[in-house]
Formats: structure tokens, C-alpha cells, sequence
């Protein structure tokens, strides 16, 4: 079996398409695609790893994993290495760290990155302190599609925390966010009688 139909089948176990769900049947065929270089299986040892499905967790092997998907490029593994580095699960909390990889996410197109470089800003973590920074990338996940980014976006409208103070703004990204189906977007929106 090549690597593309071990992950398959990897896939129909953890999901239970087709079979019986079986997370340890799952791993076994990750694990064979990915010691073959298949890049979803590296991801998807590393999820594994980090949630225990299948397997004992273990944050320290799923960052080998996300890092071996990293070399190859894919940007959710660049951010899940930003998001260790932050929590310091797996690695040392290093907030620099952490940008770095939320940067190379971001760069690569991740939606979630730009939203997490907010958050550092947004805490002060590894940067200053700042509001317009905040806005700045919220914007960038938001614009991407990212609905918490688009939710919280609404909010700095709404307080003109970062940005200039706009209701109207604050109500079209909430919509945006609601039509994507976050729930706290919906109920506010509901509770102002608005449609999304």
C-alpha cells in the first residue's frame, strides 16, 4: 500500500467512514505514510499526539511530527508550532518563538495565524502592548476568513479599541462571523433583532 492509501484508510478509521471507528488503527497507518514523507500523516500524527486518540499523549512527539510537516512546508504546521511555543507544551515557552512561526504561517496563507500574532499583541507577549497592532492583524485573519478574527474584529469596531470607532463595521463583521456559524456572534446578533 502506498503512503496516499495508508492515509486513507488512516482517515476512514479515525472518522469511522466506512468502518468502525478504531483510532488505534488510525495511527498505524499515519505512522506508516508518515515515515514515507506523506505530509497529512505527519499532521495527523502530530494531532494525534497532542489529543491522545490512539495513542498515549504526548506534546513532545507531536512537535517532531508538525516540525517534520514544517520542513515540507505546510503552513498549520508552522502554526502549531507557533501555538506550542506559546503554551509551552512540547517546548519551551519562548513568546519570539512563537512569532516566528505564526509569521511563517501567516506568510504561507494560513487564515488562523494573522489572528494569533493579534493575540500576542493583544497580551503583550513577545511584543509591546498595542491596540492598532491588534486591529491590524485581526484585519488580516479576518479577511482570510478566519470567524473568531472577524468576531473579535467587530468588537475593536464596536470600541474603537486599535481602529476608529464604527458601528456599522462593527455589525458587518459580526454578520460575517454569524453566517460562518459562531455561535456568540449569532446570539448578539439575534438579541439586536439583526440577520446575518
Amino acid at each position: 500500500m502506498n503512503a496516499v492509501e495508508l492515509y486513507e484508510r488512516g482517515e476512514a478509521y479515525y472518522y469511522g467512514k466506512g468502518v468502525e471507528k478504531d483510532f488505534s488503527k488510525a495511527v498505524e497507518c499515519y505512522l506508516q505514510a508518515a515515515e514515507m514523507g506523506h505530509l497529512e500523516s505527519q499532521m495527523s500524527m502530530g494531532w494525534v499526539y497532542v489529543s491522545g486518540e490512539g495513542v498515549l499523549r504526548d506534546c513532545t512527539k507531536a512537535m517532531e511530527w508538525y516540525r517534520k510537516a514544517a520542513t515540507q512546508g505546510h503552513p498549520r504546521a508552522f502554526r502549531m508550532l507557533g501555538v506550542a511555543y506559546t503554551s509551552g507544551e512540547g517546548v519551551p515557552q519562548d513568546y519570539d518563538e512563537a512569532l516566528k512561526w505564526f509569521h511563517k504561517a501567516s506568510d504561507a496563507g494560513d487564515a488562523n495565524a494573522p489572528y494569533l500574532i493579534g493575540v500576542m499583541y493583544q497580551n503583550g507577549r513577545g511584543v509591546p502592548q498595542d491596540d492598532t497592532e491588534v486591529a491590524k492583524w485581526f484585519k488580516e485573519s479576518a479577511e482570510r476568513g478566519y470567524a473568531e478574527a472577524q468576531f473579535k474584529l467587530s468588537g475593536l469596531y464596536y470600541t474603537g479599541e486599535g481602529v476608529v470607532k464604527d458601528g456599522l463595521q462593527s455589525i458587518e463583521w459580526m454578520q460575517k462571523a454569524a453566517r460562518q456559524g459562531h455561535q456568540h456572534a449569532q446570539t448578539l446578533l439575534k438579541g439586536m433583532d439583526f440577520t446575518w
